[in-house]
């Protein structure tokens, strides 16, 4: 596909702004940030077309994988493109990450993003045209290695990709929508919840909100901090604050917990949850005997600090027993819950090592 026909497409038919995507100077090759495949992923698209992207649920991890670099997390899908609910076409996708292709601390969150976008950029044809996601390569982000790109009358100085050649369009791929509707100069798609019609009063909800929903609704009944949320759909916490305000008002969106331990969960799915009396947090004297003893049961089963330290993260939002404990997160009840948590994490490792 020429260079001025992709450019358009990007724009026109997908909705994306010029700060989702860039060139990658030593490869030529064009790049889309995460949160701009998610935008594709989660829009209805041309020709009465949209993704149906998996439930959690129906993830197949295959942990500690044997692969060309050694051990491995690869996570993997079935994604599919629907046209009036009948599926056209169905595409399996993977997603790894190893100590090679990896800087992050974070392997299953990139092996995820992996997945999705490859499956995305397929889906749509734009994996076909020579289009990566940015989160296949460190190089692929390296702001020294971003190519700005200018819109196609003012492109000539550009360097040339092999991914522009002419070639023939993908079965699936769609005409071009009409123009977006323009917006004020003072705000952009990515960076805000809202865009005013130029000269008019009636506002258009940025995607943002809809990324945080679809990601909540997902997978219904878990909750997540603003962190982890942010991290996994890939849009920066000044970017989460407002949206996030709309959900909550609009009774979409559940907040629990205060602080570091605050949790969001939508409400489609929720369980009706009875009131329970009030829990006692821990005095220190009780956290003194009975948190040792939590940590010690723990080790003896042979979970590392790592995996508890996660634990109690997950159950607390604290980053140790201690910070819980100074914070009053922690209960009896919930080092019970902490401590059963852990037991179950030893017999998951025990089956993938039997597997």
């Amino acid at each position: 596909m020429a260079y001025e026909e992709l450019y358009q497409k990007l724009i026109n038919v997908y909705g994306l702004s010029k700060d989702d995507f860039w060139m990658h100077k030593q490869s030529g090759k064009l790049i889309i940030k995460h949160s701009g495949v998610q935008k594709i992923a989660y829009q209805d698209l041309p020709n009465k077309t949209k993704i149906v992207v998996p439930e959690l649920k129906n993830y197949i991890i295959h942990q500690n994988s044997d692969g060309l670099r050694g051990k491995e997390l690869v996570i993997s899908a079935q994604f599919e493109l629907h046209h009036d609910g009948v599926c056209l076409r169905r595409y399996v996708s993977f997603g790894e990450a190893n100590e090679k292709n990896l800087r992050s601390d974070y392997p299953w969150a990139i092996a995820e993003k992996r997945m999705f976008d490859r499956a995305v950029l397929a889906l749509v044809g734009l994996a076909q045209e020579g289009v990566y996601s940015d989160e296949e390569a460190d190089t692929f982000r390296d702001p020294k290695q971003k190519v700005k790109l200018k819109p196609p009358e003012a492109a000539e100085d550009l360097p040339k990709s092999k991914s522009w050649v002419k070639v023939k369009e993908p079965v699936m791929s769609a005409p071009a929508r009409p123009d977006p509707v323009p917006m004020s100069p003072r705000q952009t798609p990515h960076t805000t919840e809202e865009a005013w019609i130029e000269g008019g009063k009636a506002p258009v909800i940025r995607p943002n909100k809809d990324l945080i929903l679809n990601f909540l609704e997902s997978r219904p009944g878990e909750s997540f901090s603003r962190n982890d949320i942010c991290d996994l759909i890939d849009i920066s916490t000044n970017e989460f604050s407002s949206p996030l305000s709309r959900l909550i008002m609009e009774n979409k969106v559940a907040k629990s917990g205060e602080k570091r331990g605050t949790k969001y969960t939508a409400i489609k799915g929720m369980v009706e949850i009875k009131e329970e009396p009030p829990v006692t947090t821990l005095s220190d004297r009780e956290y003194n005997e009975i948190w040792p003893t939590a940590t010690n049961k723990m080790r003896d089963i042979g979970l590392l600090y790592a995996d508890i330290k996660e634990i109690v993260r997950e159950k607390t939002g604290y980053e140790t027993g201690i910070e819980a404990q100074q914070n009053k997160a922690l209960s009896k009840e919930l080092v019970e819950e902490i401590v059963i948590m852990g037991q179950e994490l030893r017999t998951s490792k025990e089956r993938l090592q039997i597997q």
